[in-house]
């Protein structure tokens, strides 16, 4: 088999095995390429780290003010939040500059996607303002939250503590430890571990797209995989271009030069042999018929071999057998290596989303979804407002300070079948009808209403002669009276 016919793509099964060999030693290459890469570049915040020793804080460290929990060794469990689902766990001793720990490793265990645990504290600067910074859920693994990102994450810290709020759905949190650590390598690779792995539960973009990391991560998880996928395709095309094509073409080179050996070898036998045939045919046709000539050789080919291939050397560039070595099996391996791997991560987090599904909204009626969903708020005040509402109503104009908030189209969509009217927070009088009902949410100070004169007053506006039915602190309901007395200077 010659050389050419070795090189070129195999489509066997030994030829695949070959090709996902090399994508993986590849990919590994790669991948030990970029970890250093991204080391080095955080190389002097990793050598300043060094010299700052970590301060861990285990459960026994913390106490709970607000809730209901115990000390169970070394860790603390919360069993019960208070009537406003949330709970305060304080620390007993925190004393250190914050700006020389930037990250912030803990293990919480027992947490659900339905509580949220939040890392609080109070500077000297800050002394009477509590500043905060929401912890990522990844399991019950140990995790990092990058306090760079926290502009108030400075100064010397004079209280920390955890607040808990939400559902602990019948299940305790358990703080093992909290520990607050310089940038190590330990704690920049688990950083962006963490990052990686974060739940990302549903939100009302989901549908569109996902994330796949919180905001201001170091890296991104996609940026991260075309940079793993693209190194390893480089490295490949450049041994091939470096080693292996300069090798194959030494390789053609010494067969051409045994196949020429071999060439001239037959050529002179081949000579030799035809000569004597000539010289015998003559001499027999001379005695026959003096009249025939024997053949000439030079003519008659009989020094010729017809199966001798061709002493012409080819000519072999590294263009031509690169296009015979280049195998894209592994190239393609590489990219779904890539693929998969980017894949895997986010069908983890949508295992994770239908679980979280699951608990919220299996078995229960539609009611029910809907007060166990984000928005449950919304629904409970839209269901308030229909109850406001009179039987005989003809419009709703709902006022906003933004067109297209999510709260005034959500309230628009609970609202349903009443004729909702969305405008801006420009109200006319030729809009109105008597009868027609104005809906406020979020009353600002610029909105106020009189209730010796019943009028709702818009300041810099106008005013317009109502009659409450609803008032609450999220929002006004009111039905317009257009027959009743006006301040047509206002107007």
């Amino acid at each position: 088999m010659s050389v050419i016919d070795k090189v070129k793509p195999d489509f066997s099964n030994k030829g695949f095995l070959r090709a996902l060999f090399a994508a993986i030693i590849f990919m590994l290459i790669s991948g030990a390429l970029l970890v250093t890469g991204f080391l080095a570049w955080h190389y002097p915040q990793l050598a300043a780290g060094e010299k700052i020793k970590p301060i861990t804080l285990s459960g026994k460290d913390f106490y709970i003010a607000i809730g209901k929990g115990d000390h169970e060794g070394d860790k603390l469990r919360l069993l019960e939040l208070d009537e406003a689902k949330s709970a305060v766990i304080s620390s007993k001793r925190a004393r250190f500059n914050a700006s020389r720990y930037p990250v912030v490793e803990y293990k919480i265990t027992g947490r659900t996607p339905g509580a949220t645990v939040v890392l609080y504290w109070r500077t000297v600067t800050h002394n009477h303002k509590t500043l905060f910074a929401k912890l990522h859920w990844n399991g019950d693994y140990l995790s990092a939250y990058n306090m760079g990102n926290e502009p108030e994450w400075k100064g010397a810290i004079t209280e920390l503590g955890i607040s808990v709020s939400g559902d602990l759905r019948d299940q305790p949190i358990t703080i093992e430890q909290i520990t607050f650590s310089p940038l190590t390598v330990k704690s920049l690779l688990l950083l962006v571990w963490t990052e990686w792995n974060a739940f990302e539960g549903w939100s009302q973009k989901s549908i569109n797209a996902i994330k796949g990391m919180p905001k201001n991560a170091l890296i991104s998880p996609v940026v991260a995989a075309a940079a793993w996928c693209g190194l390893a395709m480089v490295l490949y095309s450049l041994w091939l271009f470096f080693y292996r094509t300069p090798k194959v073409r030494f390789e053609l080179e010494m067969e051409d030069a045994r196949r020429g050996l071999g060439h001239d070898e037959a050529d002179t036998g081949a000579r030799a042999h035809g000569g004597a045939k000539v010289e015998q045919c003559r001499s027999n046709c001379r005695g026959r018929n003096p009249d025939l000539q024997a053949p000439n050789p030079r003519h008659s080919g009989a020094d010729q071999n017809p199966h001798s291939p061709t002493r012409e050397k080819p000519q072999y560039t590294r263009l031509s057998i690169t296009r015979q070595i280049w195998d894209f099996k592994a190239i393609v391996i590489m990219f779904m290596m890539a693929w998969f791997a980017l894949d895997g991560k986010w069908q983890v987090n949508l295992w994770r989303q239908l679980a979280d599904t699951k608990y919220l909204f299996a078995g229960k009626s539609h009611h029910e979804q809907h007060l166990a969903a984000e928005d449950a708020v919304l629904y409970k005040y839209a269901n308030m407002i229909k109850e406001a509402v009179p039987k005989k109503i003809s419009r709703m104009f709902i006022v906003d300070d933004k067109y297209k908030s999510y709260q005034r189209l959500k309230m628009m969509y609970y609202l349903l079948p009443l004729n909702i009217y969305n405008f801006e927070s420009v109200l006319h009088w030729s809009m109105l009808q008597d009868g027609d009902l104005i809906l406020i949410l979020q009353p600002k100070q610029d909105v106020k209403y009189d209730a010796i004169n019943q009028q709702l007053r818009f300041e810099n506006w106008a005013d317009f002669p109502v009659s409450p039915l609803l008032m609450k602190e999220c929002c006004w309901l009111f039905s317009f009276k257009r027959n009743a007395k006006k301040d047509v200077n206002k107007l």
